[in-house]
């Protein structure tokens, strides 16, 4: 309780400090909205596709948000929070992580239909190869009717023959590796059954790049390894966040303008290397609007698909 109202006193000073910092600019909290994979894969609820959502759920949620807010780009964003331009009162940005092949073949349409601008944060290494580690752990166990396997020092040997077994399962893994490092991750699906296993595909360098001409679409950086920065020393971090930026560059023809924490895992020192790399908004998964402590910073606090 104490530590929790520390927080709030400590926020509520920041914003405060914001504020006196920029005492011209208006008194705005726009909203930034983070969406996943677009997919039928949505309906199964559970490890990573409770993220997901289907392509007739995401045109329900950009049907209500526009009738509420005001979509605007995240650069038309970015400038505002560098104090340049206007944004209207109830300004609201879309966003989707991971870089998923439905985002082209599903949201773009979408998009298009309501005339909704968005950000694609992608992974660059995992463009045209295999998706985040918890699809393929999932999808894996999905394919399995046993599973007998040592890691980390502990056996699990059980039956995978109802879908319950199957989320227990993953739920005990995925918390084995949540912060491990990705040939932990590797050597874990390497003792997994993945014969039967189908996985979501990404996109591949050339959709990226042709992304880039689209007049509705940002492509930002959502790292190079899809991994929780919180386990990575600060030069790992430094190297990760270079790679995709000159990945990305070589694919835009620029170098990308924004980017967002895979697993919203981040500390200060993440954000300062983030933003010596020429970022000019960093996105998180903190669940609030936009506020005067997110002004210099210049992070985007996120809601997961819809706003409360």
């Amino acid at each position: 309780m104490l530590r929790r109202s520390f927080s709030t006193t400590a926020n509520v000073a920041r914003d405060a400090y914001g504020r006196l910092r920029h005492p011209r600019r208006e008194m705005k909290e726009p909203t930034v909205v983070m969406f996943h994979g677009v997919s039928e894969c949505a309906s199964r609820d559970w490890g990573p596709w409770q993220y997901t959502v289907t392509p007739d759920q995401l045109d329900e949620r950009l049907a209500r948000l526009c009738k509420h807010h005001k979509i605007v780009s995240l650069d038309e964003l970015s400038a505002w929070l560098a104090g340049r331009g206007s944004i209207p009162e109830d300004a609201l940005v879309v966003t989707f992580d991971d870089g998923y092949r439905d985002f082209l073949t599903e949201a773009v349409p979408i998009l298009e239909r309501y005339k909704v601008p968005a950000t694609v944060y992608v992974s660059t290494s995992l463009l045209g190869a295999d998706p985040p580690f918890e699809q393929r752990l999932g999808e894996a166990l999905l394919a399995m009717d046993t599973i007998d396997v040592t890691f980390d020092g502990s056996r699990i040997d059980r039956s995978l023959d109802s879908l319950d077994d199957v989320v227990s399962v993953y739920e005990m893994l995925r918390g084995a590796t949540k912060y491990a490092r990705t040939e932990h991750r590797e050597a874990l699906l390497s003792r997994l059954d993945t014969s039967g296993a189908s996985t979501e595909e990404m996109l591949t360098p050339t959709a990226v790049s042709d992304l880039a001409d689209h007049p509705l679409v940002t492509v930002g950086s959502h790292g190079h390894e899809h991994v929780p920065f919180g386990m990575l020393s600060g030069d790992e971090i430094a190297e990760n966040v270079e790679t995709s930026v000159e990945r990305l560059a070589s694919l835009l023809g620029r170098r990308p303008r924004h980017f967002s924490f895979p697993y919203g895992s981040h500390d200060r020192a993440a954000i300062r290397t983030v933003h010596s790399r020429g970022f000019e908004s960093v996105a998180t998964t903190e669940p609030r609007p936009v506020r005067p402590r997110d002004w210099d910073r210049r992070t985007l606090p996120r809601y997961d698909g819809a706003v409360p």
